[in-house]
């Protein structure tokens, strides 16, 4: 048999083409990666009104009038990116409104800075976080900025609009430079005010100079009026109806006693040490010139309290709560914890899987050419 048979020639052929197609291919799965990797400046930032986020122009300003207080929505659709940071500047008249507020919404949590104000310029920069799977990659709200109206605009609406130092940051891989800026472009709000400050003060009027003087008279057998100074309440006691000790949960009552001199009691208030205050505004004398208030309280926490008693009466006079007082000491229960007794729970060993990305499709086609190859070979030698 001849060596270059019809048979082995057709081989061979097929065997040259896959040779040429096969790193023709991993050139271009290659490409491909690479183009899907860069960052391209196809993002965009909006600042619309809400609540149904419409964009202004400067023939269709949104109408305001002076003293009112109103938001816009920054919006931004990433395009093609998957966004992670970005800077965001402001700038408005000064002279016609006033920063409130500059705050991000839950896409974007993390605040770097801001946000600051400064001569018609409002600043905030935020991102992602440390978890950049939370990347935007749909049109979102990404924050929200407030202003005042305080002076009309005239004829002339205002602009709002985003700053030279606006940047919006991508996800990239090496082959993209760390300060790329990804936005395309922006679209600024426009500020109709309207009215005027007015000056509601009263106008004084001046009296009529040809009305008559008063003349005033004073009577010297007229005695002067005096008031008698109010004396407040006093609290005797503060009693329990058991030892100041125990154990975790401990409950108690509490008795406090007391009269006011010269008026009523109209509370009575329990500051139980551990952070609840009671208020006893009836049963127990309220409203009469002697107490004798009952309030019980548990202790749910260890330690050492102090409770006091404070009276108050109809002169809003108070007692000493430092002569009402009760030392309360509670112990830790010596009960042994349920959870002493259940086993320790078995950790469980999770394995992490990287899903296969381009790189490794190049991988396979490469591997995929090499034993297409060898097959090739084989049969060419055998037929």
């Amino acid at each position: 048999m001849p060596f270059f048979s019809g048979k082995r020639l057709v081989l061979l052929g097929i065997i040259v083409i896959l040779l040429a197609a096969i790193p023709l291919t991993i050139y271009l799965l290659s490409r491909q990666s690479d183009t899907r990797s860069r960052a391209t400046k196809s993002t965009t930032l909006t600042l619309a009104s809400p609540p149904a986020d419409e964009t202004s122009t400067q023939a269709t300003p949104i109408a305001k009038n002076v003293g009112d207080t109103f938001s816009l929505d920054i919006m931004m659709n990433p395009g093609s990116n998957e966004v992670i940071h970005t800077t965001l500047s402001v700038n408005y008249d000064p002279t016609k409104l006033t920063f409130v507020d500059f705050q991000p919404t839950a896409a974007l949590p993390s605040v770097l800075e801001g946000p600051t104000n400064t001569n018609g310029n409002a600043l905030l920069v935020v991102s992602t976080g440390a978890d950049i799977t939370k990347a935007i990659k749909t049109p979102t709200k990404i924050a929200t900025i407030s202003f005042k109206a305080t002076a009309p605009t005239g004829q002339t609406p205002v602009q709002i609009s985003f700053g030279d130092q606006t940047t919006v940051t991508s996800t990239m891989t090496a082959a993209d430079q760390a300060d790329i800026n990804v936005l395309s472009t922006s679209t600024p709000a426009w500020v109709s005010v309207g009215g005027a400050i007015t000056d509601n003060s009263p106008t004084p009027t001046l009296p009529d100079s040809t009305s008559p003087t008063p003349i005033l008279t004073l009577n010297p057998t007229s005695p002067a009026t005096t008031s008698t100074p109010n004396e407040p309440p006093v609290c005797t006691a503060l009693n329990v109806d058991r030892v100041t000790t125990g154990n975790v949960p401990f409950s108690i009552t509490f008795t406090a006693n007391g009269n006011d001199p010269d008026g009523t009691v109209s509370k009575v208030t329990l500051d139980f040490g551990d952070g609840p205050v009671q208020d006893v505004t009836s049963d127990g004398g309220i409203g009469t010139k002697t107490v004798s208030a009952q309030v019980s309280h548990t202790y749910r926490n260890s330690g050492t309290f102090k409770a006091t008693a404070t009276l108050t009466d109809n002169s809003s006079g108070t007692s000493d709560p430092a002569i009402c007082s009760q030392t309360i000491i509670v112990n830790q229960s010596t009960a042994a914890p349920t959870s002493a007794l259940l086993p320790s729970p078995t950790p469980i060993t999770q394995t992490t899987m990287t899903p296969p990305g381009p790189g490794d499709k190049i991988i396979g086609a490469g591997i995929a050419g090499v034993i297409i190859t060898i097959l090739g070979f084989v049969l060419f030698l055998a037929l």
